[in-house]
């Protein structure tokens, strides 16, 4: 017998789609699987149980219900483990690097969080280039203080944004970005695929990033954290963007040097920035990005939104029927 754990949730939620795939892993593959609950009480599985285990599903409600140590330490210590699929899209954690070297593949649900995201990260881009953070500035100094003639902003339409990374959370903001007049480059290492035809007026792989920089207006990181992109957004970046370029990172806070952006924001170089990640998190109340100027901080939570957490699960469900048939997976991590 083998056994595929989730939670008793996910399972009476789709209790029909998941037996009838597991009948389908039965007369194609030849695999007996039951299917086994994490304890809801935070326990440990008996380890008798755990070689029989194969795969898993790290679902938002086992994460939610602060089930997640229990469920890693099930998964890493099951050493017939084959699959995993995770209902968040970030796997540069420690516990999925292990089990990339096992050989264990990881899918995700890259994506199921894309729209609340792009939505957030807009928001601040209109916030930025509207002044609205030295509005709010006054407002809590109860200063009615209109802009100067000098201080009249940019049209937004007409500016450049280049996206470092354009999967499904880079293609929504390019859409916002394209609907206001915006010209905007992504940076991708292959071609983007039909779903980012019309939203970008230029691709470019990734060792061209830095000749694109002088001639970008904003510059928003979406990509992940990989060994290539770890300290991407250097000094030496933030440098050869024009004066009072923006910066937007929804993505990992390892992947912007803080200390150069605090210069930068300080000097005007860089005219403004949103951080919806930081390298330290929760961010110390000691750090100087509190007092920034013009800088918008969200404590890693540009994603939350009602429908997320079914999305996710139909990544799962789709990446499961196809596992369960022995096809590959359509979700499967490469980059690491």
């Amino acid at each position: 017998m083998s056994r595929f754990l989730l939670s008793e949730f996910i399972y009476e939620r789709y209790s029909d789609r998941l037996d009838r795939a597991v009948s389908d892993a039965s007369v194609r593959r030849g695999l007996d699987i039951q299917f086994e609950f994490i304890p809801e009480d935070g326990s440990r599985l008996d380890t008798d149980i755990l070689p029989e285990i194969i795969g898993g599903y790290f679902s938002t409600d086992i994460r939610e219900n602060d089930l997640g140590r229990p469920f890693f330490g099930a998964v890493t210590r099951s050493e017939n483990l084959e699959w995993l699929h995770v209902a968040h899209a970030g796997t540069d954690d420690p516990v999925f690097q292990s089990l990339f070297e096992r050989g264990v593949k990881i899918s995700n649900s890259s994506g199921s969080a894309a729209e609340p995201i792009a939505l957030t990260a807009f928001a601040a881009i209109l916030a930025l280039d509207r002044g609205l953070p030295q509005f709010a500035k006054a407002q809590r100094e109860k200063e009615w203080v209109p802009r100067t003639p000098a201080e009249t902003p940019r049209d937004l339409r007409g500016q450049t944004m280049l996206i470092y990374g354009l999967g499904a959370i880079g293609e929504k903001i390019a859409k916002f970005a394209t609907a206001v007049g915006m010209r905007v480059v992504g940076i991708k290492r292959s071609y983007p695929g039909a779903s980012a035809a019309g939203v970008i007026h230029k691709w470019a792989p990734p060792e061209h990033f830095l000749d694109l920089l002088p001639s970008c207006d904003w510059l928003v990181v979406t990509a992940p954290l990989t060994t290539e992109t770890h300290g991407l957004v250097s000094d030496e970046v933030m440098s050869q963007l024009p004066r009072g370029a923006f910066v937007v990172n929804v993505a990992r806070g390892a992947m912007l040097d803080e200390a150069a952006l605090l210069t930068h924001l300080r000097s005007g170089q860089i005219g403004g920035a949103y951080l919806d990640v930081t390298q330290e998190e929760p961010l110390p109340s000691s750090s100087d990005l509190w007092h920034a100027p013009n800088l918008i901080l969200t404590p890693h939570d540009s994603s939350p939104s009602s429908g997320n957490a079914e999305r996710a699960d139909e990544y799962f469900l789709s990446d499961f029927d196809r596992w369960a048939r022995g096809l590959p997976l359509e979700r499967e991590v490469t980059d690491r």
